[in-house]
Protein backbone atom coordinates (compact mmCIF):
# COMPACT_ATOMS: atom_id res chain seq x y z
CA UNK A 1 0.00 0.00 0.00
CA UNK A 2 1.36 3.93 -0.61
CA UNK A 3 1.34 4.32 3.27
CA UNK A 4 3.74 1.66 3.85
CA UNK A 5 7.64 2.78 4.21
CA UNK A 6 8.53 -0.07 2.31
CA UNK A 7 6.20 0.84 -1.03
CA UNK A 8 8.53 4.21 -1.01
CA UNK A 9 11.65 2.19 -0.29
CA UNK A 10 10.79 0.38 -3.33
CA UNK A 11 9.96 2.68 -5.72
CA UNK A 12 11.97 5.51 -5.17
CA UNK A 13 13.59 5.94 -8.25
CA UNK A 14 10.20 5.66 -9.59
CA UNK A 15 9.15 8.46 -7.71
CA UNK A 16 12.44 10.70 -8.17
CA UNK A 17 11.89 10.23 -12.24
CA UNK A 18 8.02 10.83 -12.51
CA UNK A 19 7.66 14.96 -12.45
CA UNK A 20 3.46 14.72 -12.00
CA UNK A 21 3.95 12.32 -8.89
CA UNK A 22 6.28 14.44 -7.61
CA UNK A 23 4.44 17.83 -8.40
CA UNK A 24 1.03 15.78 -6.73
CA UNK A 25 3.46 14.65 -3.70
CA UNK A 26 4.50 18.73 -3.24
CA UNK A 27 0.96 19.60 -3.66
CA UNK A 28 -0.03 17.59 -1.37
CA UNK A 29 2.26 17.80 1.60
CA UNK A 30 2.02 21.72 0.56
CA UNK A 31 -1.97 21.57 1.24
CA UNK A 32 -1.63 19.18 4.70
CA UNK A 33 1.01 21.84 6.02
CA UNK A 34 -1.41 24.13 5.24
CA UNK A 35 -4.33 22.67 6.60
CA UNK A 36 -2.51 22.01 9.76
CA UNK A 37 -1.26 25.71 10.12
CA UNK A 38 -5.22 26.42 10.08
CA UNK A 39 -6.20 23.84 12.09
CA UNK A 40 -3.78 24.79 14.85
CA UNK A 41 -4.69 28.45 14.78
CA UNK A 42 -8.28 27.73 15.18
CA UNK A 43 -7.46 25.43 18.16
CA UNK A 44 -5.42 28.39 19.23
CA UNK A 45 -8.09 31.03 19.02
CA UNK A 46 -10.65 28.56 20.66
CA UNK A 47 -7.96 28.22 23.71
CA UNK A 48 -7.95 31.91 23.74
CA UNK A 49 -11.20 32.17 24.04
CA UNK A 50 -12.04 29.35 26.72
CA UNK A 51 -9.26 31.27 28.59
CA UNK A 52 -11.02 34.50 28.53
CA UNK A 53 -14.16 32.65 29.40
CA UNK A 54 -12.84 31.29 32.40
CA UNK A 55 -11.37 34.18 33.79
CA UNK A 56 -14.49 35.85 33.52
CA UNK A 57 -15.85 33.21 35.65
CA UNK A 58 -13.24 33.41 38.60
CA UNK A 59 -13.65 36.54 38.33
CA UNK A 60 -17.12 36.94 39.22
CA UNK A 61 -16.51 34.00 41.77
CA UNK A 62 -13.43 36.23 43.43
CA UNK A 63 -15.73 38.83 43.53
CA UNK A 64 -18.42 37.04 45.91
CA UNK A 65 -18.54 37.60 49.26
CA UNK A 66 -19.24 34.11 51.43
CA UNK A 67 -20.85 33.36 54.28
CA UNK A 68 -20.13 30.41 56.12
CA UNK A 69 -22.25 29.48 59.24
CA UNK A 70 -21.91 26.50 61.77
CA UNK A 71 -23.32 25.45 64.36
CA UNK A 72 -21.55 22.63 66.22
CA UNK A 73 -23.26 20.84 69.38
CA UNK A 74 -26.26 22.74 69.41
CA UNK A 75 -27.72 22.57 72.97
CA UNK A 76 -31.96 22.89 72.81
Amino acid sequence: SLGSEDFWKENWEYVQKDKFLKYNLYRRLQMWDTSLFVQLDDYKNQLIKGEKVLDSVIAVRESEIEIIYWVINKKD
